[in-house]
């Protein structure tokens, strides 16, 4: 279930104000998700050299001795966030007008030292060139600066003015670098002239760094504290949302029709019966029949395995599947709200072996799920074999879960059975981990 998805649905629709309430929740500290103040730490590190070079010129200061990159938001004290928080100034356009702007965001940072006090502002756009009017940024900036300095105690506040778009303005549309160009007053990293500075912040990541200034980062960073044990377990519902997320801005912030494991059997795939299957598996391609059933045992019996291991063994899961002309799913089916094959699309599929798609006479394809915070290359680099690493591969979008790997005739298949163990054990656990 994707809850984004399911405000979609229809004539539903998700805006940029859903969004920046959404990011709102994810970085408020005394929200319900339980993660307290380790989102707003994740979402300051990428700029823990930007925030020290502040401290350095004096013109901000942080609890404590120690400068700590990880713990940020500790630092700096008590938050305050605003939604879409009015500002009035002079227009740019016309100095005799005075008009109202709305900031999407607006995190302020106040602790008991003197100049112990940071401003963040954030505007937010979810699809490129959703401005027209270019003075945008620049006014919002200049309005907020001015009535920061009018308010006692807080003039001269460092603002970081963050312009969050679905990539990088210089790479987006020209009219989401021309936004960004109106700001080119503030430089992109403070110095020892200014105090205040602009960052882009981007909703998908691009390079899928720990420090990459993304949402979609942000999120898999979480994830990946909570899985590791690093942060305290947040609630199962969260733990949903960052996925939901996660999924949904890698469609775009949209319902994608079509994805791996959500085929509507009674449109995109016909069904067959597992014998079927397997028999037009031998007349067609030979070759591979025998590597393709060995093959598929060995997912079966290691996703029942991981089953068995699980807190949800005991009559809430079991591992069924769905042949069709196309591949060979495997999936957990809940006991309590089965599926129906013919009318609802497959949910809880981690392993399916493919027929059709990029399967030859001399090799198969399998695809998996894995965990949002494992990548696929952490995935091969965690078999410790060169030569098995080389057939995992990610043919899907960047930050989708799902991943490709070929089971090769070239190699004898106890060989390459330990990739299969591995690939249908991190699929287990991506539905099986609360």
């Amino acid at each position: 279930m994707n809850i984004f998805e399911i405000y979609c649905a229809g004539e539903g629709r998700i805006n940029e104000t859903n969004m920046s309430s959404v990011l709102g929740y994810l970085l408020s500290p005394d929200a319900s998700h339980g993660f307290g103040k380790e989102s707003l730490n994740l979402f300051l590190e990428p700029l823990a050299d930007d925030i020290k070079a502040l401290c350095d010129n004096q013109k901000l200061k942080l609890a404590g001795k120690i400068f700590h990159p990880q713990k940020l938001a500790d630092q700096l004290g008590n938050v305050e966030i605003k939604f879409e928080e009015d500002v009035y100034g002079l227009s740019v356009a016309s100095s005799e007008t005075t008009k109202k702007r709305e900031i999407d965001l607006v995190i302020r940072f106040e602790g008991t030292a003197d100049k112990q006090k940071l401003i963040i502002a954030i505007e937010n756009k979810i699809s490129d060139g959703s401005s027209t009017d270019v003075h945008q940024l620049e006014e919002e900036y200049k309005f907020l600066r001015e009535e920061i300095d009018e308010k006692e105690g807080w003039k001269d506040t460092p603002i970081i003015f963050v312009y969050l778009t679905p990539k990088l303005a210089n790479s987006g549309s020209p009219q989401s670098k021309k936004l960004w160009d109106q700001l080119d007053f503030l430089p992109c990293k403070p110095d020892a002239q200014h105090r205040d500075f602009r960052v882009n912040y981007t909703w998908r990541a691009e390079n899928k760094e720990s420090q990459e200034r993304s949402i979609t980062q942000l999120a898999l960073n979480l994830l990946e504290a909570e899985g590791r044990g690093r942060i305290n377990p947040a609630s199962s519902y969260a733990s949903l949302m960052l996925k939901s997320l996660i999924k949904f801005i890698d469609n775009g912030f949209r319902i994608k029709e079509l994805v791996f494991g959500d085929e509507p059997a009674d449109n995109a795939m016909t069904l067959q019966e597992e014998e079927e299957f397997w028999n037009t598996w031998r007349e067609k391609r030979e070759s591979t029949s025998k590597l393709a059933r060995d093959s598929f045992q060995v997912l079966r019996s290691t996703l029942q395995s991981e089953l068995g291991l699980s807190s949800k063994s005991e009559g809430e899961f079991v591992v069924s599947i769905r042949a069709s002309t196309t591949r060979m799913s495997l999936f957990f089916d809940d006991l309590q709200n089965p599926v129906n094959l013919k009318q609802k699309k497959l949910s809880n599929r981690p392993v399916a072996l493919f027929f059709k798609g990029m399967s030859t006479n001399s090799k198969i394809q399998v695809q998996f799920e894995r965990r949002p915070w494992v990548t696929a290359k952490q995935f091969a680099e965690g078999l410790k074999d060169e030569t098995l690493a080389k057939l995992v591969v990610q043919t899907e979008p960047q930050h989708s879960t799902h991943t490709t790997m070929f089971i090769d005739m070239g190699l004898p298949f106890e060989k390459m059975k330990p990739l299969l163990v591995a690939a249908a054990t991190e699929a287990a656990k991506s539905v099986l981990e609360d």
